[in-house]
């Protein structure tokens, strides 16, 4: 038996729904960078402003500051998206488990020894390829997945 993997998370319920929720949140990260770099751009062009009416050593060290503010943004945006990676895959595991357990099932009933990925596999007829049955079930069993 063959079973699709990308083809599971692409058309399951629970893998489109996987996929819309990390969307939205890393949607919700990178306007959050956006509009942090718009503030800065902001604080850098009124600094570049305000130069030749400061002494040197303060301009040198507001300046300073925001480049310390930049270093402070683009950790926080790595940690975010480090984050969200985590929760994807601990997502994406769970969705693999019950396709284990479902694919497990199906090759059960069907007296099959042996199931695996179908990009595995040079060649394989249709008729031992068991995704589409393995979303029937998963759409019935895990509708969504919770990635917080």
């Amino acid at each position: 038996m063959v079973i699709d993997i990308e083809k599971i998370a692409n058309e399951s319920l629970a893998g489109k729904d996987m996929q819309a929720k990390i969307q939205k949140k890393q949607n919700k990260i990178q306007a959050q960078i956006e509009e942090k770099k718009t503030e800065l751009t902001k604080k850098a062009q009124q600094l570049q402003e305000k130069k030749a009416k400061m002494p040197p050593a303060e301009f040198e060290e507001k300046a300073n500051n925001l480049q310390n503010e930049i270093m402070v943004l683009d950790a926080k945006f790595q940690e975010d998206i480090e984050e969200l990676q985590k929760k994807q895959q601990k997502a994406s595991q769970v969705i693999v488990d019950k396709v284990k357990e479902i694919a497990s099932q199906i090759a059960s009933k069907k007296d099959a020894n042996l199931v695996v990925a179908s990009n595995s596999v040079f060649y394989s007829s249709s008729k031992i390829d068991i995704t589409t049955d393995v979303v029937k079930k998963l759409d019935g069993d895990l509708k969504t997945v919770d990635i917080d």
